[in-house]
């Protein structure tokens, strides 16, 4: 993401993931949590934070990997790369770069970088893109305003650009939390996630880090399950999804959604076929297909001990699912997730 010189971003919006929790900020009015200046500087390993001739125009980490470039076929470019008055790197770069929550391209894409010119706040070891590389950039996305990582073959400097001694810090490597997961839905919401207010409540809580209290968790006071918010993140990858509820609108009962630890999703689109299901076993809306390969995929993300309903629903009950997820019967309009172990 590109930003004038002369405008200062406040601190949050540059560390990784901490521009979702200044986002919960801006719309509850309430501390943002576990964000500091962060990164030490360091001295890059592999010496290869930088793309060549031959990668410029590429548009996604993915086509590096797949091709196997090599950073060899063409003339080295100059760098274009010089610190700002942030002490964050900025670069030519080339256009539509998927951005990924972490630095490998199996990890899921949470923004695009349009700009061609663009600011990257830290850099990082990851996997490699070519002839050995590995040095990743750390950025803000340009359609969600989501930060993730992009491979160092996009800027446009030499092969050998060495962003710890161009002053670049090392990001560090804090996983994300229960509200930083949160955060990231509630960015979504609108296009990637929809559904009704009530979980969009939660998930606003979740994302401030703040506590639930109310007649669905049978007044007990409870946090949303981090998992949980771990894996309605990660399944947006492929899908995107309409979640009914997790605590506030399901009602008190003696199971999961009272403590935070489940959800209720009414339907999901595959991205990549544009196929979508309502998971509404017999109506006009539900694809067999759809619903079975959802699971099967949303099981494939879970944690250990976790569970899936709709076992015996017609698309879901011909699902492979691994031993260790409970796999369980439920009402065949929607479809459940719970972290109950």
């Amino acid at each position: 993401m590109l930003t004038s010189p002369s405008v200062r971003l406040p601190r949050a919006f540059a560390r990784p993931w901490c521009s979702w929790l200044a986002l919960g900020s801006l719309l509850m009015a309430s501390t943002v949590f576990g964000c500091d200046d962060g990164g030490t500087s360091a001295t890059s390993s592999d010496g290869g934070g930088g793309g060549v001739g031959t990668t410029t125009g590429m548009t996604n980490a993915t086509q590096a990997s797949s091709t196997g470039d090599t950073g060899t076929g063409g003339s080295e470019p100059a760098s274009t790369c010089g610190l700002d008055e942030q002490n964050r790197l900025v670069c030519d770069n080339a256009p539509d770069v998927d951005i990924h929550a972490e630095p490998n391209v199996a990890s899921p894409v949470v923004d695009v970088l349009r700009t061609t010119t663009s600011w990257f706040d830290c850099w990082t070891v990851g996997e490699p893109w070519g002839n050995g590389h590995t040095v990743w950039y750390h950025t803000t996305g340009d359609d969600y305003g989501l930060t993730g990582y992009v491979p160092g073959y996009v800027i446009v400097a030499p092969s050998s650009f060495d962003p710890a001694a161009a002053g670049l810090v090392q990001c560090g490597t804090v996983p994300m939390t229960g509200p930083e997961y949160a955060a990231a839905l509630v960015a979504m919401w609108g296009d990637r996630v929809t559904g009704n207010q009530v979980a969009l409540d939660d998930l606003i809580a979740a994302m401030n880090d703040q506590t639930i209290t109310n007649s669905d968790s049978c007044g007990n006071t409870i946090k949303i399950d981090a998992a949980l918010l771990k894996a309605l993140y990660e399944v947006t990858n492929k899908y995107d999804i309409i979640i009914w509820n997790i605590v506030t609108g399901h009602g008190c009962d003696q199971y999961f959604h009272p403590k935070g630890q489940a959800s209720d999703l009414g339907g999901a689109t595959d991205r990549t076929t544009g196929v979508s299901t309502n998971f509404g076993e017999g109506t006009s809306g539900d694809d067999l297909t759809v619903d079975r390969e959802f699971v099967e995929y949303f099981a494939s993300l879970l944690p250990a001990n976790s569970g899936l309903g709709q076992s015996t629903c017609a698309g879901q009950s011909g699902a492979t699912v691994p031993p260790d997820i409970h796999f369980f019967s439920d009402t065949c309009n929607h479809q459940h997730v719970q972290m109950d172990y």
